[in-house]
């Protein structure tokens, strides 16, 4: 006995095509979060980065007080730690320390007490097209760090 054509059932999936459709819908979601994943994690490096700029930049400052900013020494060991950073993050505004005064105030002696800091910022760049139209394109970051003067005339 055969079966009649209308009630033969079909072998195979009844929906052709429906796995495409829900890729083209989910696509756009998964690639949004996968930019916006590597935008933090390149914001993370910058933030590390640029911390750690600072942090050589007031320490040699501390060790060396009595030289003059910026000098040749100095200036290379900031641009090895910032070279990296630049094609993210470029630093603006002023690389030398500025040294607060301690227990001799009123004095522009850089001794033992005072201190050195350093304040650096960039504008980081966002490649995530929404997260980056709502932040207008970039971030401004900033770090700033204060060493001790370690060397020098002790009072």
């Amino acid at each position: 006995m055969r079966i009649p054509l209308l009630t033969r059932r079909r072998h195979g999936p009844p929906f052709r095509g429906q796995s495409l459709v829900e890729l083209a819908l989910i696509l756009p979601v998964v690639l949004l979060i996968v930019m916006m994943a590597l935008d933090f994690g390149r914001a993370f490096y910058s933030w590390v980065t640029i911390i750690n700029v600072t942090r050589v930049g007031a320490n040699y400052a501390a060790f060396n007080p009595i030289d003059t900013y910026p000098n040749a020494t100095y200036t290379g060991l900031l641009n090895f730690e910032v070279t990296p950073l630049n094609a993210i993050c470029p630093i603006t505004g002023p690389t030398t320390p500025t040294f607060i005064d301690g227990p001799d105030v009123g004095t522009n002696d850089k001794n033992l007490g005072d201190s050195a800091r350093l304040d650096l910022s960039c504008n980081f760049r966002i490649l995530t097209p929404v997260i980056g139209s709502i932040l207008t394109g970039q971030v401004k970051m900033s770090a700033s760090t204060t060493f001790p003067i370690r060397t020098g005339a002790q009072q």
